[in-house]
C-alpha cells in the first residue's frame, strides 16, 4: 500500500512535470528559432534537434496518459542513435566515452518507439553515473572512463549489451537492483531500473538483466524477434 501511494504520488508530480515542461519546451524553441536568424551554428542545429526530441517525448506520453498507445514500426538503431545524442552532453560532461558503432544497415522493430528509447536512456544514463563526478584536471575520455554499447541479433532475440566500468554493483545490493525505490545515488529515486524492466516486460515481452559473470557492469537487455519484430529490414 506504501508502494502504492508513492507511485500514486509521483504519478500526479509527473503530470504536472509533464506540463510544465511543454511550455519551457516551446519557449525553449521560439528562443532557438530567434538565434538562428541571426547566426546559423552546428550547436544550435543541435539544439533543435534535442528540443525536438524532447518534444516528441512529451506528446507521446501525453498520448500514452490519455490511453494511445499505438504501435509502430520504428528503426532500433536510429533510435539508439538518438538517445545516444542525447546524452552525449552528459557523458561529455563527465568524461565519459560512448563506445557504440552502430550496425551498417536498419532493424525494424514493432511497438512503442518511446518505450523503447527511455529503457535505453535510463541505462546508459547510469552507466554514465558509475563514474561520478569526474576528478579536476582529470583527462576526457580516458580508456578506463567508457562505455560500450553493442547489438546482436539472430532468428529468436535481438540483443543490446550496455557495460561500463565505473564504480560496479555490490553483491548484496544485485537482488535489489529491479525493485521500486531502490537506490545507490544520493539524488536519485529508485525507479529507473524498476521502471526500465517493466516497459521491456510488459511492451515488448523481453527482459533486461545484470550479467553476473562480467568482471564489470553489464546489463542485457533481450527482446523478442518471433514478436514480428525484428524479421526484416
Amino acid at each position: 500500500m506504501q508502494q502504492m501511494y508513492r507511485f500514486a504520488e509521483l504519478g500526479q508530480l509527473g503530470v504536472t512535470l509533464l506540463h510544465d515542461l511543454a511550455n519551457y519546451l516551446t519557449a525553449l524553441t521560439l528562443e532557438i528559432e530567434g538565434l538562428q536568424s541571426q547566426q546559423n551554428s552546428d550547436a544550435i542545429t543541435r539544439a533543435k534537434e534535442i528540443t525536438g526530441y524532447l518534444e516528441e517525448l512529451v506528446e507521446s506520453t501525453r498520448a500514452r496518459l490519455h490511453g494511445d498507445t499505438k504501435k509502430q514500426t520504428f528503426d532500433i538503431i536510429r533510435q539508439t542513435n538518438e538517445v545516444v545524442t542525447f546524452l552525449d552532453y552528459k557523458a561529455t560532461k563527465a568524461k565519459v566515452a560512448i563506445d557504440w558503432k552502430p550496425p551498417a544497415e536498419v532493424w525494424n522493430y514493432t511497438g512503442d518507439s518511446t518505450c523503447f528509447s527511455q529503457v535505453i536512456a535510463i541505462i546508459v544514463s547510469n552507466a554514465i553515473d558509475a563514474y561520478g563526478k569526474p576528478v579536476a584536471h582529470q583527462p576526457a575520455h580516458t580508456e578506463a572512463n567508457r562505455l560500450s554499447i553493442a547489438m546482436q541479433r539472430n532468428k529468436s532475440y535481438i540483443t543490446i549489451i550496455i557495460s561500463d566500468w565505473g564504480k560496479g554493483i555490490a553483491k548484496n545490493q544485485r537482488k535489489h537492483l529491479f525493485k521500486p525505490f531502490h537506490t545507490t545515488k544520493k539524488t536519485g529515486l529508485g525507479i529507473g531500473l524498476f521502471i526500465a524492466r517493466q516497459t521491456v516486460v510488459i511492451n515488448f515481452g523481453g527482459d533486461i538483466m545484470l550479467n553476473a559473470r562480467s568482471d564489470h557492469t553489464e546489463f542485457i537487455i533481450k527482446l523478442p524477434a518471433q514478436n514480428k519484430s525484428a524479421n526484416g529490414q
